[in-house]
């Protein structure tokens, strides 16, 4: 069990629009079990800049804690009730003597009703924010690693990574590959995702039987799912890991850049390997990643592509990406059943006057969502805040679009096979000026578009939480704080620093 008390918590305001509120949230289990707003009212959600103001000189930049040492009490017993350190009653005095070991409180023998219970980790979020966990449906990797690696063990450092950076699930954005590496990419993205949501078998945890644990599709596997003793006993074998499926980012489907995609509008996508739309290819697609494939980029002008639209979009979200489609030509693609862009701005027309593009057939279309790299390489700051308000903050989602050398220093990397260099937060291709994906995380970006591009911060959190939520029909389990809900949460401290990661409802 979790205790987040006295925190500022992303919510749903009286008309709908996004606020923060004063409360705690209890977890329990994968769960978020309930909610207490510690006031009736909301408090209004500032833009950055005058919730920084109106908090200085109070201290809450410096505030967060998470009693460690065991040094500091919780509760202050008074008159036979207990008072949390804001001096609001919240028990009985039954809850006598409560002490802090790290961040997790007990107490002592003289509570009788704390015998046999489980005791909670409780959190001091006063002066921070909770946020739902993050979703970033558009990287291509991070760590040194790439989806496209084809190893379960790079998606696995992937996750790791991005979950430490605040990011609780995420999409595998592929490259423009020949059809065998794909349908090889997709199987191991597939055979990744099993693992993750307990598709194995597991021996017992007495202390005289080993660790077997891998994937029940996998060769080495008995009938009984029991792994092959030889790479069980290999430490360096992801087969034998141990780790439990929610020590990474959840892995929540796959965003197929390519290959039916424009060769004018190919980016940092290699040209060699551009296909027309193929309805034969594109169903053995779904059968290697098992129907984990929930978005398909392709540029709507080529030949034969708003038939292929209109097949494939009541099996994945049709996106329009990497295109040099016109206004019309866009339109047409959102009628056929196409309802969502790929990265905005990049890598298609731009926004003219007398020819507005996909960016203005995405706008005059209500039903239509937009990915935007909000990194401050890819977009300019200006752009941003006119494309929140020319779509609607619902209909944006940011993503991060980040490669393998996120995390890492400037040198030289790979993306799509093609040579890249990075220095400073711009990723370019070697071979000519094209920026190569982003070097930064889904939180960098979010901070960014709050902190350096002027926007909200409920609308920013809202586009990398609620809306890509919304995109994937998940927002009934991820991307919100709700009871009931999978206890994804983040907090951040005033200056929009990650403070803690919760991942179904454990601290990671």
């Amino acid at each position: 069990m979790i205790e987040i008390r006295n925190v500022e918590i992303f919510s749903d305001g009286k008309e709908g629009e996004f606020c923060f509120r004063r409360g705690s949230i209890f977890l329990k289990g994968e769960s978020i079990e309930r909610i207490v707003y510690g006031r009736p009212d909301k408090i209004p959600a500032f833009p950055y800049a005058r919730r920084l103001q109106t908090d200085a000189g109070n201290g809450c930049d410096k505030s967060y804690r998470t009693f460690d040492k065991g040094q500091e009490k919780i509760n202050q017993i008074e008159g036979g009730k207990s008072y949390d350190d804001s001096g609001k009653a919240f028990g009985n005095g039954q809850e006598k003597n409560l002490r802090i070991d790290g961040v997790k409180s007990y107490a002592d023998e003289g509570n009788a009703s704390g015998k046999g219970r489980e005791n909670p980790y409780i959190i001091d979020g006063r002066c921070c924010y909770a946020i739902p966990g993050l979703i970033d449906i558009h990287l291509h990797g991070a760590a040194g690693f790439d989806f496209c690696d084809e190893s379960r063990e790079a998606v696995q450092r992937i996750a790791e990574f991005e979950l430490a950076h605040g990011v609780t699930s995420m999409m595998a954005a592929t490259m423009t590959f020949p059809e065998e590496k794909l349908l090889s990419i997709l199987k191991t993205l597939a055979d990744y995702r099993d693992w993750q949501m307990g598709g194995y078998v597991r021996e017992s945890q007495k202390e005289d039987s080993p660790k077997r644990v891998g994937f029940l599709n996998d060769p080495t596997f008995t009938k009984a799912g029991q792994l092959g003793q030889d790479k069980a006993d290999d430490p360096n074998s992801f087969y034998g890991d141990d780790t439990r499926p929610s020590a990474g980012a959840e892995l929540v489907g796959i965003n197929m850049e390519g290959p039916f995609i424009s060769r004018e509008k190919q980016g940092a996508q290699d040209g060699r390997f551009i296909r027309d739309c193929d309805l034969g290819l594109f169903r053995s697609f779904m059968e290697a990643a098992r129907g984990l494939v929930k978005i398909m980029g392709l540029a709507p002008e080529k030949k034969g592509a708003l038939d292929f639209i209109d097949r494939i979009s009541r099996d994945v979200i049709v996106s329009l990406a990497h295109s040099d489609a016109s206004y019309e030509e866009a339109m047409a693609a959102f009628r056929n059943g196409a309802r969502h862009v790929t990265h905005l701005y990049n890598a298609m027309r731009p926004f003219q006057s007398r020819e507005p593009g996909i960016i203005g057939a995405a706008a005059d279309c209500e039903n239509v969502m937009a990915e935007l790299i909000c990194d401050g390489i890819h977009v300019h700051p200006a752009t941003v805040r006119s494309s929140f308000r020319m779509l609607g903050p619902g209909r944006i989602i940011l993503i991060s679009d980040s490669m393998r050398a996120t995390g890492l220093g400037d040198g030289e990397y790979t993306l799509g096979g093609q040579a890249v260099i990075v220095k400073g937060k711009k990723a370019l291709l070697k071979r000519k000026e094209a920026i190569a994906g982003s070097v930064s995380t889904l939180f960098d970006c979010l901070v960014t578009v709050v902190k350096e591009m002027g926007v909200p911060l409920e609308i920013a959190v809202a586009a990398a939480t609620v809306n890509p939520a919304k995109r994937l029909g998940l927002l009934g389990r991820i991307g919100h704080i709700r009871e009931g809900m999978q206890g994804d949460i983040l907090l951040l401290d005033r200056d929009l620093n990650l403070k803690m990661v919760v991942k179904k409802g454990k601290m990671s």
